[in-house]
């Protein structure tokens, strides 16, 4: 058995991109993916932001990309909405997934798909992970195999977690959305402690729904207010979405955490791939870093620093989306009716006051607090939502 430099546990994003920064540097990277195929089936919503894109380092051409799209929409039950004006793209996630992973394979990097890790453990200065199709060694393991990563299990980061679930149709208009350059988004105590979508995706509509309970009932009942036929899908697909109490530990010795398995989300929008392939990148970088001094390879901790800015380092701006778990019809509502046909950056105050002097029950007043702080910490981590 060979000692590989790293081992990373987990083939998406997170995974690839660490291992394309490490193999182009010259390291023996060895990615374990328990899925047969890189990226099928899919377990997310498809949608990436311009910034992600350029963090990943490709353009609008690609072809796993399949419909740009302007901006954002979030619908309120009583009809009211807010804008979120920028820019991103409906992608195809596996064809995604396939082509981080060409990169990493092109710089060097060796993959091993449909391989379920068993057992982990520590050896002296080495790690052993036991699978289904082995033994394997590593100098450094990283952890990125998404929500329910083993590693990030083996080493005490259980996370708790909201299900998500998503069904695919034809193309059809949404919300007079006719050239479908919006992402559609909608709150509703249906969805509590999350959120429901439309998205237009070329010749297909998706819509899903995220939250505590039963997503697929959440997404039929979305279908119905839209109009659709839940019986008409042609696909369901789903998974489980970090919903962090408190940043995770990401740095130990001679490990890191990293994607979704370090909990790189935003925690009020959801958006994962974007965390996933820089927080990648940044844990690529910070190996190198330890390979590279020629001192102690357990020392990773510059990691810690480098990711430092992202929402989901911050314990305080955790807590804010712990407070939707509380929300109901007439708290969406009310901060519907402030910001009704309004860009997000926009605070009406006159409309502000007229809603809390209207609504004076203290649980009303609360939400409307709470949804000022979305609206702060919104704009603070903007370049990470999608």
């Amino acid at each position: 058995m060979s000692l590989r430099d790293v081992l990373v546990v987990g083939g998406g994003p997170a995974g690839s991109r660490a291992a394309e920064v490490m193999a182009s540097a010259g390291l023996d990277v060895l990615v374990l993916d328990r899925k047969k195929e890189i990226g099928s089936p899919n377990h997310c919503g498809e949608g990436l932001s311009e910034d992600c894109l350029a963090e990943i380092g490709a353009d609008s051409r690609a072809e796993w990309i399949v419909h740009e799209v302007q901006g954002s929409r979030i619908h309120f039950p009583n009809g009211s909405w807010i804008d979120f004006p920028k820019r991103g793209f409906s992608v195809r996630r596996p064809e995604l997934d396939r082509f981080l992973a060409s990169r990493a394979i092109g710089a060097g990097a060796e993959f091993r798909t449909g391989v379920r890790v068993r057992s982990i453990e520590r050896l002296g200065e080495s790690w052993r992970v036991q699978s289904s199709s082995g033994s394997f060694e590593g100098r450094i393991l990283l952890g990125a195999g998404g929500a329910l990563c083993p590693v990030a299990h083996f080493l005490g980061q259980r996370s708790p977690r909201i299900p998500a679930c998503q069904f695919k149709f034809p193309a059809r208009e949404i919300m007079g959305d006719q050239s479908g350059k919006r992402l559609h988004f909608f709150h509703h105590e249906m969805y509590r402690g999350g959120y429901a979508w439309a998205f237009h995706r070329g010749e297909e509509l998706a819509v899903g729904a995220g939250g505590v309970g039963r997503p697929p009932a959440m997404v039929e009942f979305l279908c119905r207010q839209l109009g659709i036929d839940p019986a008409t899908r042609r696909i369901v697909e789903g998974g489980p979405i970090p919903f962090l109490e408190h940043p995770l530990q990401i740095v130990f010795d001679r490990a890191l955490l990293c994607g979704d398995a370090g909990g790189f989300i935003h925690p009020l929008t959801k958006g994962g791939i974007h965390g996933a392939v820089w927080s990648g990148r940044l844990a690529g970088e910070a190996v190198l870093r330890a390979f590279e001094s020629g001192g102690d390879l357990s020392d990773l901790s510059s990691f810690e620093g480098m990711v430092s800015g992202h929402i989901s380092r911050s314990a305080s701006e955790l807590r804010i989306p712990r407070a939707f778990l509380r929300f109901d019809n007439e708290i969406v509502n009310a901060i519907g009716e402030v910001m009704n046909g309004r860009v997000y950056t926009d605070l009406p105050v006159g409309n502000f006051l007229r809603v809390a002097l209207k609504n004076l029950k203290p649980r009303t007043l609360w939400g409307l607090g709470v949804g000022i702080a979305v609206r702060r910490s919104y704009r603070r981590s903007e370049r990470f939502t999608w």
